[in-house]
């Protein structure tokens, strides 16, 4: 992610080895105080994260999704533009869009449960 607006992201005021992708709009300054920015989305994930407790098992899961659990949390992520069940239940703590009552995940939706 660029840092600021200018042509090549707060990098370089040099030629850049790589273009900057859209800096005007996707920047750290732009998205520090938006609470529905990406940025603020991989903070809260990092911080998640960090909460979590050691190990990794892969679960079962339905085309199109990834499950695993790490200590008492679960974790699932649809992969796909449509819904799809979520192998994992029980309280959420994080949810990257909603999952209904009927346990399915949204396109493109993570979830983690403990």
């Amino acid at each position: 992610m660029q840092w600021d607006s200018t042509p090549n992201g707060g990098f370089s005021q040099g030629t850049p080895w790589l273009p900057a992708v859209d800096p005007g709009e996707r920047n750290v300054a732009a998205q520090r105080g938006d609470a529905t920015s990406l940025l603020t989305l991989y903070r809260e994930l990092i911080a998640l994260r960090r909460r979590l407790d050691p190990g990794f098992e892969l679960l079962d899961a339905p085309d199109g999704v990834v499950a695993w659990r790490r200590g008492d949390h679960a974790i699932a992520i649809n992969t796909t533009a449509g819904a799809r069940p979520s192998p994992v239940t029980g309280d959420v703590v994080f949810e990257t869009g909603p999952v209904d009552t009927a346990g399915e995940l949204g396109p493109h939706t993570g979830v983690v449960v403990a």
